[in-house]
């Protein structure tokens, strides 16, 4: 007898393993096309990522380079695919981020203008104007997507498909007639998920030097990305279109050689930046001092009064540099230093001033020379010296009585920072550690330095020609003069405005880095003191920000220079 149902058992078997393989070829389908292609997305996003990501790091070696601020950007150089419970993903990309050495930036057949100081002229021409630079390069890794290479060379940030050159973010390193060069040094090679990058500031391009050509033309020669004449094809025409710039020409595969109208005068700023991963150390050196110029001199001075002589040394980038030794001494007339003696050696501040107080002790020409051995040969060269020339006339256009120059001890109106607002005023800050308030009866504005043009056109930005404060209009240069409103200076209050210098004239008004000589009579006791005073900067809210110390000196209980 037979039954009917027997094999009904196989066929439920044989569904359920029909079912299984068709499921198991859906699995392999999916990881095969679909989990590529996720992951490619996830990928082709990542490296969106990346790129904004090196925009932000050519934004900070600018701001390192300009701006003396030390910024860090985390570059995504691989990517975070999804989470599965049943597929699976292939390892993690990891790429990489570094730089490699490209040519010199380099500046040919230009020459510092008359108006700059005669060291920079005779430095500028002794020198090569050559300066070591690298390319930023991130190189992708991925799975799934091709994404092309992303270099930062010069101000610019570039795509590199094939044998293509695509700006992405082309800053540019001329506008109208300024020239900045920021070079990059370090030696950066990291790869992985991610890598924070740290730009440093080496020298800061806080000095403009004004320059022309020798000839009808002269040249700047920068790294672009490879090849050149790719570069030369997308990016130049937007470079010609600079009146200043007569044409563009590749040199090699790896830079191109940017020709200018020489008839022309141009603000050039130079500076370095260091670039490294955030965990490494340090290992670009800082350039020390290269050569010097002075700040004062060719005055009339009455004899008993003491006078400021201040020298800047500059690095081959035209940047201040602190730490260096300056000699002062007086070689010819008659005349000492503030505390005696007629020799003095004071280091530089963190603005590269090194002060001296001059009094003339007789009548007639007195010469002030100010030198350094900065590149350490045991000479010193035309540009590692200058020198002051006064001419001393007998008594004072003031009354008379004892000035202090740069008081710093117990019992001093001690002189803490000057701040440039944005507004173009300065704030005072002093430290009063005498027992009672001092009032400010009288005083005098006799110096003030500009630091750099200001107007666009290459023209010195000159000083204000009156401050105001005490309800006073003082004239720069001018004479000891009573305060209309006095100005009482409270005890122990270091951190609050003592009082302000407004300056009327919108077009000198004060910036960071300006230097100024303030003569203060106080009224309780009489005396007189004098401050040398180098301005920071300021928001207006009172914050302190984007200068470099102010009139601390080395010691950081007094302004500069006594020594």
């Amino acid at each position: 007898m037979g039954f009917r149902d027997a094999n009904r058992a196989q066929a439920i078997q044989v569904g359920a393993i029909l079912l299984f393989g068709i499921l198991i070829l859906g699995i392999s389908i999916y990881q095969a096309t679909v989990v590529p292609q996720q992951n490619a997305r996830v990928e082709f996003n990542a490296y969106q990522e990346a790129t904004d990501d090196m925009v932000s790091v050519r934004n900070d070696v600018v701001a390192a380079g300009t701006e003396g601020t030390s910024a860090s950007t985390t570059v995504a150089t691989g990517a975070t695919y999804p989470a599965r419970s049943i597929f699976i993903n292939p390892g993690a990309p990891a790429g990489t981020i570094s730089t490699e050495g490209a040519p010199n930036v380099s500046v040919d057949g230009v020459r510092a203008v008359e108006s700059e100081a005669e060291n920079t002229q005779t430095f500028w021409n002794a020198t090569s104007g050559t300066y070591a630079t690298n390319r930023v390069t991130f190189t992708p890794s991925y799975n799934e997507f091709d994404g092309s290479p992303v270099t930062v060379a010069g101000q610019g940030v570039y795509r590199l498909p094939d044998d293509r050159v695509l700006p992405i973010s082309a800053g540019s390193s001329i506008r109208g007639n300024r020239i900045t060069l920021v070079t990059v040094r370090g030696d950066l090679g990291a790869a992985g998920g991610s890598v924070p990058v740290t730009a440093d500031p080496v020298s800061t391009a806080t000095r403009t030097v004004v320059v022309t050509g020798t000839g009808a033309t002269f040249d700047v020669t920068v790294p672009t990305p490879i090849p050149a004449s790719a570069w030369n094809d997308t990016v130049a025409p937007d470079v010609v279109a600079n009146p200043n710039v007569v044409t563009t020409t590749p040199v090699g595969d790896e830079s191109v050689r940017i020709t200018f109208n020489g008839s022309r005068q141009y603000e050039l700023r130079l500076a370095a930046v260091e670039l490294r991963a955030q965990s490494d150390s340090s290992t670009v050196e800082r350039p020390g001092g290269s050569y010097l110029i002075g700040l004062t001199g060719n005055e009339t001075v009455a004899t008993g009064r003491a006078r400021p002589v201040v020298a800047e040394v500059r690095d081959r980038y035209n940047n201040p540099v602190s730490g260096e030794e300056v000699t002062f001494e007086v070689v010819a007339g008659g005349g000492s230093f503030a505390n005696g003696g007629t020799q003095r050696t004071v280091t530089t501040d963190g603005n590269g001033r090194a002060p001296v107080a001059l009094r003339p002790d007789s009548s007639g020409t007195i010469t002030v020379e100010a030198r350094s051995d900065l590149n350490g040969n045991g000479n010193i060269e035309p540009y590692e010296r200058t020198r002051f020339g006064f001419t001393a006339t007998a008594g004072s256009t003031d009354d008379g009585g004892a000035e202090e120059i740069n008081p710093s001890g117990d019992g001093d109106v001690v002189l803490v920072k000057g701040v440039a607002k944005k507004d173009g005023d300065i704030d005072l800050y002093f430290n009063n550690t005498a027992g009672s308030d001092r009032t400010v009866s009288e005083a005098r504005v006799s110096f003030y330095y500009t630091t750099s043009p200001s107007n666009g056109q290459g023209n010195t930005r000159q000083p204000p020609e009156k401050l105001i404060f005490g309800n006073t209009k003082f004239q720069v240069p001018g004479q000891l003069k009573p305060l209309d409103s006095p100005v009482t200076i409270p005890q122990n209050s270091p951190d609050a405005i003592a009082f302000s210098l407004e300056t009327p004239d919108s077009g000198t008004q004060a910036k960071p880095e300006d230097f100024l000589v303030l003569t203060l009579k106080f009224q309780e006791t009489g005396e007189r003191s004098t401050y040398f005073i180098t301005l920071e900067g300021n928001d207006n809210n009172g914050n302190p920000g984007g200068g470099n110390g102010g009139g601390r000196g080395p010691s950081g209980n007094g302004p500069p220079g006594q020594n």
